[in-house]
């Protein structure tokens, strides 16, 4: 799992639009990406990654980083289309 700093705006936006994610206890072993940059690029070269970024980063990853979507919100819906949650598949 890669993570970004509890103060950042990316987990701030994902514990406050998706429910199970309010209380979320990430694991000692998640990797904590300082910049966005870093996480694009974790994602990028993580097979099975999981993590949080902009649209932006799956739009230009030219199908590297996917979307997800969690509770049948899709990042494509518009209600997670700042933050969504994506991985490397």
């Amino acid at each position: 799992m890669l993570t970004r700093p509890p103060t950042e705006v990316d987990p701030e936006v994902i514990r406050a639009k998706i429910g199970c994610f309010k209380a979320l206890k990430e694991v000692e072993t998640a990797k904590v990406m300082a910049r966005g940059p870093d996480m694009a690029k974790g994602l990028v070269d993580t097979p099975h990654a999981i993590g949080m970024t902009s649209m932006t980063v799956v739009e230009q990853s030219g199908g590297k980083v996917k979307a997800l979507t969690v509770n049948s919100i899709s990042a494509y819906s518009g209600e997670c289309k700042k933050r969504p949650l994506l991985s490397n598949p």
